[in-house]
């Protein structure tokens, strides 16, 4: 996609937010103005701000993976999120009924526990860690005298600043506020609003595709 320069329309019912012009669905690029350094789209549609904290949320759904049986009665998955400070949602396909749950993380300074022996005893299993050098995390599950635990399904979410996201640097440019246009003729209103959250999901990330520069005008 060509980067092309669109204007935005200024929405008569607030001032401080815009509608632009450009509906076609893929990736744009605005230039933050001095007086609305947190323009957002609405919450909801994937966006980041260039230099600036975005949670990345990975999920991996319908997966119905077999662990790893290493010892007798465990059960362990490796799992490997994305980096920086995240929490990490496990969904078994069964109810563990009580079974003993171990979570360690390993990073450059080794293994870290994050849940020791911790009876389970419905599907959903949660932990979160602030370390954002953790590489893989490993869930063990004590199965004694129980059927073997299949994983359905994982998800993690991790904050990160934007210069760290695996995109080209046609998504770095400084000042900049980048957002995902979800389909033809929806409108996407962008307002300064410090509070909207800044969320990416990883299997929405443009990769090497080139945003479409949007430009607003603020009086």
């Amino acid at each position: 996609m060509t980067s092309l320069a669109f204007v935005m329309t200024v929405l008569s019912a607030d001032p401080a937010c815009f509608v632009p012009r450009d509906a076609t669905p893929g990736w744009k690029q605005v230039t933050l103005p001095a007086n609305a350094p947190a323009l957002a789209a609405p919450e909801g549609v994937p966006q980041f701000r260039s230099g600036q904290d975005v949670e990345v949320v990975d999920v991996h759904p319908g997966l119905w993976l077999s662990g790893s049986h290493y010892s007798p009665g465990l059960t362990r998955f490796t799992l490997k999120p994305g980096d920086g400070a995240c929490s990490l949602s496990v969904v078994f396909k069964e109810r563990l009924r009580g079974a003993k749950v171990d979570v360690e993380a390993w990073g450059p300074g080794g293994n870290m526990t994050l849940v020791h022996e911790e009876r389970v005893a419905g599907t959903k299993l949660e932990v979160g860690w602030g370390n954002p050098g953790v590489r893989e995390v490993y869930v063990t599950v004590h199965d004694h005298l129980r059927d073997a635990p299949v994983l359905q399904e994982w998800s993690s979410r991790c904050v990160v600043n934007a210069s760290s996201l695996p995109v080209s640097d046609a998504y770095r440019l400084r000042g900049s506020l980048y957002y995902l246009q979800p389909a033809q003729n929806v409108v996407v209103p962008l307002c300064n609003k410090p509070e909207v959250h800044m969320r990416v999901y990883a299997g929405q990330l443009p990769g090497n595709e080139l945003p479409t520069a949007v430009s607003v005008k603020l009086d």
